[in-house]
């Protein structure tokens, strides 16, 4: 991992360090902590919404609640859903998400959403960022860097032409948040 100083998305960023994502892939359900690779695992078949037999549905009605609970005091620094048709890489440049290597500092993250049929109903925030976290794990791509005490991850999904459609900069605490609220059974 080559460390240097680069701009990025928050002016209070003090220590921001260039993390190459090449170096930092992980095979989801292999490596990392136990705990992590059970998180990964919620994500993939278990989280509401998400096409998998033991995943529940949310109703929604309840979906921005959810999100909002979601990103509560979890101090993001840019969330951004694009529509279906917006150029993302633009997106991902503003939120210092472009290119190979981003600093992880900074939890940030832009998710497209998908197309909807002619006058369908489209895609929640809530099942949008969910997708692509489902679909990140699922296709491998999927980023952890140790820190001290905390573990950074990145989550990248890619549409079939094998560009962008979702980059997510968290922590593992944020996925511990995420699936207490997502299991909570108010929600539903």
């Amino acid at each position: 991992m080559k460390e240097k100083s680069i701009k990025c998305i928050s002016s209070d960023c003090r220590v921001c360090l260039e993390n190459k994502l090449n170096d930092l892939l992980i095979v989801p359900l292999e490596e990392g902590t136990t705990d992590t690779r059970k998180l990964f695992s919620y994500f993939l078949y278990s989280a509401p919404n998400i096409e998998s037999v033991h995943s529940k549905n949310v109703h929604s009605d309840l979906h921005n609640e959810v999100f909002e609970r979601m990103m509560d005091k979890r101090h993001y620094k840019y969330l951004k859903f694009c529509g279906a048709s917006a150029k993302i890489n633009k997106e991902l440049n503003k939120g210092y998400l472009g290119g190979e290597s981003i600093c992880l500092k900074c939890k940030r993250f832009v998710c497209k959403k998908k197309q909807t049929k002619k006058g369908g109903k489209p895609e929640s925030d809530l099942d949008c960022f969910l997708r692509h976290i489902r679909n990140s794990i699922a296709h491998g791509s999927v980023y952890l860097l140790h820190a001290g005490n905390r573990i950074h991850i990145v989550f990248e999904d890619r549409n079939k032409l094998n560009n962008l459609s979702a980059r997510i900069v968290c922590i593992k605490a944020d996925l511990e948040h995420w699936k207490r609220i997502l299991e909570n059974p108010k929600n539903y």
